[in-house]
């Protein structure tokens, strides 16, 4: 259902039930709530979707994971929220856990590896005396 507001004027939508002291979304709003809502998440879909057979399903879904460090991130760096211990610990305990999922760490420590080189022994022309 669609009204004029009689205080700015514009076409707003009236929500038959709405809780009295909340302004119901104007046209533009509502535009935008739908670009968000649908086309942005069925873009999303469809990335997500098109990836998930080159990367596997536990791969794609480690994306879930960077979400809460990110919003941290972008918090602390555009509006300047501060960063405390707690969450320092929860981006370590989120870390640590894409780095046990992941499963290159495990199987580079168990061909003996280090840092991504392989541990060989010394030919013989290079041991001292």
């Amino acid at each position: 259902m669609y009204a004029l507001d009689a205080d700015s004027g514009k076409t707003v939508w009236k929500a038959p039930h709405a809780p009295s002291g909340y302004r119901s979304a104007e046209v533009g709003e509502q535009g935008a709530f739908a670009v968000t809502g649908f086309v942005l998440t069925s873009a999303g879909f469809l990335v997500m979707y098109s990836i998930l057979p080159r990367v596997g399903a536990t791969n794609l879904s480690l994306v879930t994971l960077v979400a809460p460090v990110s919003a941290t991130l972008i918090g602390a760096g555009i509006f300047g929220d501060a960063i405390g211990a707690s969450q320092m610990i929860g981006m370590a305990l989120i870390l640590s856990g894409l780095v046990a999922i992941d499963g290159r760490v495990w199987k580079a420590l168990a061909r003996g590896t280090a840092g991504g080189y392989a541990a060989r022994p010394m030919p013989p022309s290079a041991k001292a005396c």
